[in-house]
This record gives C-alpha cells, sequence and structure tokens, in this order.
C-alpha cells in the first residue's frame, strides 16, 4: 500500500501551515540539501520524507516503527494522504 501527499505550508497559511512547520521542526530533520536514511526492515513499513525549502530539498527515510521525535508528523502526514484519496 502506498500513500503519498504533497503540502506546501505556505499555501496552507495561518496556523495549519505553522503546525506542520512545528512537526518538521520537531521531528528533528536534516537541514535542506542532505540526506539521512535508516536500516531498512523487511516487510516494515517505509517512510520518505522529504522538505523542500524552495532552494534545497532534504530527504529522510525511516522504518517502522519510527523514532518518538517523528511519529507526529508521519501521523500528520498519513492523515492528509488518506484525505486526498
Amino acid at each position: 500500500m502506498t500513500l503519498e501527499v504533497s503540502v506546501d505550508t505556505t499555501a496552507l497559511g495561518g496556523e495549519e501551515g505553522r503546525e506542520l512547520d512545528e512537526l518538521v521542526h520537531r521531528a528533528g530533520l536534516p537541514a535542506a540539501g542532505s540526506t539521512r536514511t535508516a536500516t531498512h526492515r523487511p516487510d516494515a513499513f517505509r517512510h520518505f520524507i522529504t522538505v523542500d525549502d524552495g532552494q534545497r530539498s532534504s530527504t529522510t527515510v525511516v522504518s517502522d516503527p519510527v523514532p518518538p521525535a517523528l511519529s507526529p508528523l508521519i501521523a500528520d502526514l498519513r492523515k492528509r494522504a488518506r484525505h486526498q484519496r
């Protein structure tokens, strides 16, 4: 099963955009222009999260179980992906 979502926080605007920006910040994702990959576990869900600041992008790939700092962000993105369907 593949879920995919793309979110532009500037298009969200207001409180919703700030909340998503805060989730990204609290997740401790790497600085734009870098890549971080965790070891893939067989039969585990993998999450590819790309953050693009308009000039550079960074991609983080993690497998379940996700680090606790990423859980709120991934839960939010899952909800948005399901809502888009």
